[in-house]
């Protein structure tokens, strides 16, 4: 029964990102090769009390590892969105508008932008399948107002330079969560036209004051993610799980385990199948009709940008 416990615990070992790979694969094989050794020299009866002290080991280590605010972050993640609401006025600093000319090169724009949040209109859920396989993708959401602004933001996990995001790696700590608030030229416009994946947008079915509430509860853990950081994790607490989480909370109704909450790419199902999206459309016929076209809109302004991206779904 302990071996699961045992293996999960060297798989941490070895998915130590902030360890240097040859001190990790010392690490590894020298708390192997200890854990054979007692097991070798203990009584049988005691032999579980080896591997759990050998488990018990490894995560009192891996407990004792805490989230940081101050590690050397990639440009686009270096800094976290500050929100300031006074009544329907809300100043947003550390908007991220990064012009991408390709994943490797870019220039990074930080923006403090003002909202009327009671010319709030709409809200969309975004869904990127970014692999083969559907199941591995990104979901984040996006606010509009009537003057025709937008603003998206996308739950992600927080890099340093020099690594890469893996859904594998997300379950040991090694990212820290972080909430992007940015223009959709940039967070749309990277994963439509620069890293070339579907990109598809979905009405979401809300009233103004749902909407609402949902963008501040958000914005408000932005926030706080700045002063109190949390550990990224792919099944707890990722793109879909922290969105789902604010739903939750602001409906009081409850989307329930569901494994398409645990593959992205399929939550777009579950909202179709609880009334969420304002769509009357089959699954893979909404999948269609809602995908950004391959070829990016021509625009001066971000307002219309985001109209022009809109105008061409599903071509």
């Amino acid at each position: 029964m302990l071996v699961p416990f045992w293996l999960w615990s060297l798989a941490q070992i070895v998915a130590m990102e902030w360890v240097a790979p040859a001190l990790r694969l010392l690490l590894a094989v020298w708390w192997t090769g200890a854990t054979a050794g007692f097991l070798a020299v203990a009584p049988r009866r005691r032999r579980w009390a080896v591997v759990a002290g050998a488990v018990l080991v490894v995560q009192i280590g891996w407990m004792l590892r805490a989230p940081s605010i101050d590690r050397a972050w990639i440009a686009p993640q270096a800094r976290m969105p500050v929100v300031r609401i006074d009544g329907d006025r809300m100043t947003v600093e550390n908007v991220r508008h990064v012009q991408w000319r390709a994943v490797d090169d870019f220039e990074v724009r930080w923006e403090a932008r003002t909202y009327d949040l009671s010319t709030l209109v709409d809200m969309e859920f975004l869904v990127v399948p970014f692999h083969p396989w559907r199941g591995v993708a990104h979901t984040f959401v996006s606010f509009g107002f009537d003057d025709g602004e937008r603003l998206a933001i996308s739950v992600e996990a927080r890099r340093v330079r020099g690594s890469a995001y893996h859904p594998l790696k997300g379950l040991f700590r090694n990212y820290e969560l972080i909430y992007v608030v940015g223009d959709e030229r940039d967070l749309v416009g990277l994963r439509a036209f620069v890293e070339g994946d579907p990109v598809e947008i979905y009405p979401v079915r809300a009233s103004r004051p749902a909407m609402r509430a949902m963008l501040e509860d958000m914005l408000a853990r932005a926030d706080a993610l700045g002063r109190r950081p949390e550990f990224y994790n792919s099944l707890t607490s990722n793109c879909t799980s922290n969105v789902v989480r604010h739903y939750e909370r602001l409906s009081g109704r409850s989307l329930g385990l569901d494994w398409r909450l645990v593959f992205p790419g399929f939550a777009d199902e579950l909202a179709f199948e609880r009334g969420l999206l304002d769509v009357e459309l089959p699954p893979e016929e909404a999948r269609r009709r809602f995908r950004v076209s391959a070829q990016p809109p021509e625009a001066q302004t971000g307002a219309e940008w985001s109209r022009l991206l809109r105008e061409r779904l599903g071509e």
